[in-house]
C-alpha cells in the first residue's frame, strides 16, 4: 500500500513538473529588442537566457528553454514553444567583458505572441570632472561629495585644477539626472553648498570653476 502511495505520488508530481516546466511544441513566443549601452547607446554584446518557473532563474522550480546571443547591433530575437501552463518569462541579460552588469527583466507573453521589448540599457561609465579652485574670499574649502579625488580639503590662497571622478550606472543617472553633484562647505559659511555639474552623453568628462 505504501509503494502505491509513492508510486502514485511520484507520478502526480512528475505529471506537474511536466505541466509547468515542459515547452509545448504547439505554442511558439518571441521576444525582441536591443541591448544598448545606457550611455553612449551603443550596443553590447550579450548573452539572453530564457528561463520560466519562478522569479529567480537557476534555483529549484526553474527551466532554461533557451540560450541567446545579441547581433553586432546589439539586436536579439528570442524564439522559444510556449509553456503548457503559463506565460511568465524571464531573460537573464549578461554583458560580455563586464562585472556586475547582469540584470534580469520579467515579461508576460501569450502563446503565438512576438512581444517587443524595446531597448534594453545597462552598462556603466566613470565620469571625469575637472575642478578649477579660485580663492577669492579668504576661506578654506572642504569637499563634502565629489567622487575620489586626492585631496578634498583645501586652505585659503589656493589656486588649482583638481580632478575627480566617478563610477554611473543606468541606476544612478536615474537618481541623479545627468549631472556631476559636488557638495563642498567653506569655513566661513554655516551650510552646505550642492552644484550640479551638467553632464552630456556620449562625452565622459564634465568641467567647472569654483571662486571661494
Amino acid at each position: 500500500m505504501k509503494k502505491t502511495t509513492f508510486i502514485i505520488a511520484t507520478l502526480i508530481f512528475c505529471c506537474f513538473t511536466f505541466w509547468f516546466c515542459e515547452k509545448n511544441a504547439l505554442t511558439n513566443i518571441e521576444i525582441h529588442g536591443r541591448v544598448l549601452n545606457f550611455w553612449d547607446k551603443s550596443p553590447m554584446p550579450s548573452q539572453v537566457q530564457l528561463w520560466v518557473g519562478g522569479s529567480m532563474p537557476g534555483t529549484n522550480g526553474t527551466t532554461n528553454y533557451g540560450n541567446f546571443a545579441t547581433n553586432a547591433d546589439g539586436s536579439f530575437d528570442v524564439k522559444s514553444n510556449g509553456q503548457w501552463n503559463g506565460n511568465d518569462y524571464t531573460l537573464v541579460f549578461i554583458p560580455a567583458n563586464t562585472s556586475g552588469d547582469e540584470f534580469n527583466a520579467h515579461y508576460t507573453v501569450s502563446n503565438n505572441q512576438n512581444l517587443n521589448a524595446g531597448d534594453i540599457l545597462t552598462g556603466h561609465v566613470t565620469i571625469v570632472c575637472k575642478i578649477t579652485l579660485n580663492s577669492v574670499s579668504g576661506a578654506s574649502i572642504n569637499f563634502l561629495q565629489i567622487g575620489s579625488a586626492p585631496q578634498t580639503t583645501f586652505t585659503a590662497g589656493t589656486h588649482t585644477v583638481i580632478t575627480a571622478s566617478s563610477y554611473y550606472d543606468s541606476d544612478a543617472i536615474k537618481n541623479v539626472g545627468n549631472f556631476y553633484p559636488i557638495t563642498y562647505s567653506l569655513s566661513t559659511g554655516t551650510t552646505d553648498t550642492t552644484i550640479m555639474v551638467p553632464l552630456h552623453p556620449p562625452a565622459d568628462t564634465a568641467s567647472v570653476t569654483i571662486n571661494y
